[in-house]
């Protein structure tokens, strides 16, 4: 779970923006053309939950810590 202890070291879990999140992916994926797919599982697995506006465009994440580190 790297990804995800790279999300528990930001600051501010409840607003995360999209660039925050790809960063941290960036740090420990080996393909970044797999950083969608990634934020995928993480939404899937309810890591991170995407707020969107009324129009479905994702202002910003809240990230779940799904474990205690």
């Amino acid at each position: 779970m790297p990804i995800v202890e790279k999300l528990c070291e930001l600051e501010n879990h409840d607003e995360i923006n999209g660039h925050e999140v790809n960063t941290c992916i960036d740090e420990v994926a080996t393909n970044r053309a797999t950083r969608s797919r990634y934020r995928k599982e993480l939404e899937a697995a309810g890591v991170l939950e995407p707020v969107e506006d009324e129009n479905s465009k994702v202002l910003f994440y809240r990230f779940h810590v799904p474990f205690k580190i």
